[in-house]
């Protein structure tokens, strides 16, 4: 019996052949949320609005920022190679 006639890997082939199909469906955002939110934004005081909007801007700001490699400072360096040392001694 050749391989590609097991009814196990029949059913692997036409479910991942349905979940392929169907994945695009279910990952779209429904439109009926869409316009609730925006409906329900629109009665939001202002205030409410920047209180939502803060903490995204936070983050935001932390994923532009441009940070250099840190560089380690002597004691740090030396606590590090010391560690490295002792650990390596094999006894």
């Amino acid at each position: 019996m050749p391989f590609f006639d097991d009814p196990v890997i029949r059913l692997i082939r036409s479910t991942s052949s349905s979940l392929d199909q169907a994945f695009p469906h279910l990952t779209l955002p429904s439109r009926h949320l869409f316009v609730l939110t925006t409906a329900v934004d629109l009665t939001r005081s202002q205030a409410e609005l920047i209180a939502e909007n803060a903490p995204l801007r936070l983050q935001l700001i932390i994923l532009h920022r441009q940070v250099k490699k840190p560089r380690f400072t002597e004691p740090i360096a030396y606590a590090s190679s010391a560690s490295s040392v002792g650990s390596t001694s094999g006894t």
